[in-house]
């Protein structure tokens, strides 16, 4: 008997060792290919803006290229953030529950402990004198169920035991998984916030190439300008969808006749005026068919009407943009956004955000650039929107 209970200790500690969780790598694997991704994007794009003053290279796309894979770079970045906080979710919940599985481990390894001894005296012969002694039948069969019923507990409280320690070995590995995906995780976002600040640099650097070099300035304004063509064949196209998507907005002349009536998208400074300027420094012509508004990067851009989304996306000068569908060929414009968080088709009411103000393909820091056009053709946006301060 006394060798049947050193083999259910053994059977206890021993059971269950195996069947490893599936842990974090399949996401830092995940995390590791898309970096390789967007390094090799951005290793061509850089190249690029050593060679600005070649005339067959476009300025724009040039600088677009590059804001389009740090836009990548900066998704990633906040992807690896949410893993970290996530694996110090985990780790926290692990401490807590290994506390709790060691303390409930502890609790029966005495119970088994003070168990073991109980069987190792009822193995000196007393089982047996236990039955033998049984004055009949009855009393022989009342000692052996209450034997059986002692024997069943006993596999209770072996198979808790067993469970506690199971519990306990797998939150060591899961731990162990979390530590080193942690580890990893750490290094990857090092790596990315080093890789933003020296593309940011160099981006920062060939921006003030462009601005100050009256050639260059010159060539980036001549672009922009044929952007906007570009720009108002999109509008086009999108005032021949179907009227279907004006269902719900509101009726878009009704917002053009409300002179110093609309809310401002964001608040912030007026940088360049709807119309054209000359540069006095570069003797550059700027054309603006909107508002440019200098605000804090990450203010929420909203919405001055009620609409539908009909296009979000990546246009060249402008950089991430959403356009929406006020009704009756009326069309409103935002521009170098960092985000939006809207998607075509979505029906948007008055003062709902859509985005968030960016620098994206934008020569002059964080800004929103505002359009608002009456099929196809643009209007001033200054002459609609409510006096500063109102």
């Amino acid at each position: 008997m006394r060798g049947n209970a050193a083999t259910l200790l053994c059977v206890a500690v021993a059971f269950g060792l195996g069947g490893a969780e599936a842990g974090h790598s399949g996401k830092i694997e995940q995390t590791q290919s898309q970096m390789a991704a967007i390094q090799s994007e951005l290793s061509t794009n850089r190249q690029a803006l050593n060679d600005l003053r070649n005339q067959k290279r476009s300025l724009l796309d040039a600088l677009g290229n590059l804001d389009e894979s740090l836009s990548k770079l900066e998704q990633e970045k906040a992807r690896t953030e949410d893993m970290r906080a996530q694996l110090e979710a985990d780790l926290k919940r692990l401490g807590e529950e290994k506390d709790a599985g060691e303390q409930q481990y502890g609790a029966l390894q005495v119970r088994v402990q003070n168990r073991l001894k109980g069987l190792y005296v009822m193995g000196q012969g007393r089982t047996a004198r236990l039955l033998l002694d049984a004055k009949n039948h009855s009393e022989l069969a009342m000692r052996s169920f209450m034997l059986q019923q002692l024997t069943q507990k006993d596999l209770t409280l072996f198979r808790a035991h067993d469970a506690a320690l199971k519990k306990i070995r797998r939150i060591r590995r899961e731990t162990e998984d979390a530590l080193a995906a942690m580890k990893a995780t750490e290094s990857a976002l090092q790596l990315q916030v080093n890789l933003l600040r020296d593309v940011r640099s160099e981006r920062q650097k060939a921006i003030d190439k462009v601005l100050h070099d009256r050639r260059l300035a010159r060539r980036r304004a001549w672009e922009l300008n044929r952007r906007y063509q570009a720009l108002a064949e999109l509008v086009e196209s999108l005032m021949q969808e179907r009227e279907a998507q004006e269902a719900n907005a509101m009726p878009g002349l009704a917002l053009l006749k409300r002179r110093r009536g609309l809310a401002w998208p964001v608040k912030g400074e007026i940088i360049r005026f709807f119309g054209k300027k000359k540069d006095r420094q570069t003797g550059a012509t700027h054309v603006s068919k909107g508002l440019h508004i200098r605000a804090p990067l990450g203010a929420s851009v909203k919405t001055f009407a009620n609409g539908t989304v009909v296009h979000v996306g990546w246009m060249r000068g402008f950089g991430r943009i959403v356009i929406l569908n006020h009704g009756e060929s009326v069309h409103s414009l935002f521009a170098h956004l960092s985000e939006a968080t809207v998607m075509a088709g979505d029906q948007v009411k008055k003062g709902t955000p859509i985005g968030r103000v960016g620098d994206t393909e934008s020569l002059d820091g964080p800004k929103l650039y505002f359009e608002l056009r009456r099929r196809g053709q643009p209007q001033n946006p200054l002459k609609l929107l409510k006096a500063a301060g109102s």
